[in-house]
């Protein structure tokens, strides 16, 4: 399936986070803040370094530990090197948050829980309770997928999108059905990204809107600056083609 991590997705799950990092927790600003980083199944949740809060295969970041630095947590006797190492790889793609589930009885996995027994809500078990519950793999086996991230948080970024500003607009690329043949995300008059999953030509429909729109080309697999095209004019239909009809490119419209 093409990457529907799209720039336009990426650009909708922006939000406000809070955590940890190597400078203390982050106080609220209001400023808006990008997330990139593990959810799912490469999410953190159970650990074979810790003690065991489920009974399926553990895992223990083995392809992490080079990762691990001196002056680096650990704990009994050398154990969470790789667990810290996963995380300073994960920081070093440039992410800045994961999930973990502490507790998922009934829900996602149906392998994690704090008790004695998954079904025993009443008595917890204390030597669980101190630790956090956590769980990856070698996550280099993703490693590209932190750099699509980085390209379009860094995308957004640069290019100084307003997202909190733009709304779908697929209807202006021909898709009001909002399949995956093309997405818009526009501020109506003034930007408009338009994503084709596979390169290709697509027509954006500007009329009601007036003067000269700027167009760049961006990658979203090499990110960087946009490649610049010839200028196109608002009032009518502007054809756009991408620099090629077989990997994914976004347009970048603007006035």
């Amino acid at each position: 399936m093409k990457r529907i991590y799209s720039l336009l997705i990426a650009g909708l799950l922006v939000t406000c986070a809070l955590g940890q990092s190597p400078q203390g927790r982050p106080s609220f600003t209001g400023a808006r803040f990008g997330e990139r980083g593990p959810d799912g199944d490469g999410s953190v949740e159970v650990s074979g370094e810790l003690k065991q809060w489920h009974k399926v295969t553990l895992k223990h970041w083995k392809p992490h530990l080079r990762d691990w630095k001196t002056g680096d947590p650990s704990w009994k006797d050398g154990k969470g090197k790789g667990m810290i190492g996963a995380i300073n790889y994960l920081s070093g793609k440039g992410c800045n948050v994961f999930s973990f589930l502490p507790y998922n009885a009934g829900g996602d996995g149906d392998n994690v829980w704090p008790f004695i027994a998954r079904n025993d809500k009443f008595h917890y078990d204390c030597s669980k309770l101190p630790q956090n519950d956590l769980l990856c793999e070698d996550w280099r086996s993703r490693d590209r997928s932190w750099d699509y991230c980085r390209f379009a948080l860094d995308f957004f970024r640069d290019e100084k999108i307003p997202f909190w500003e733009m709304s779908n607009a697929d209807g202006l690329v021909g898709n009001p059905g909002h399949d995956n043949s093309a997405y818009c995300f526009a501020r109506k008059g003034e930007i408009y990204l338009v994503y084709l999953p596979g390169g290709g030509r697509r027509e954006l429909d500007l009329s009601g809107t007036t003067g000269e729109f700027q167009v760049g080309w961006f990658d979203p697999r090499t990110g960087g600056e946009l490649t610049k095209v010839a200028p196109g004019k608002g009032g009518a239909a502007m054809k756009l083609e991408a620099p090629d009809a077989e990997n994914d490119w976004l347009a970048v419209v603007r006035q």
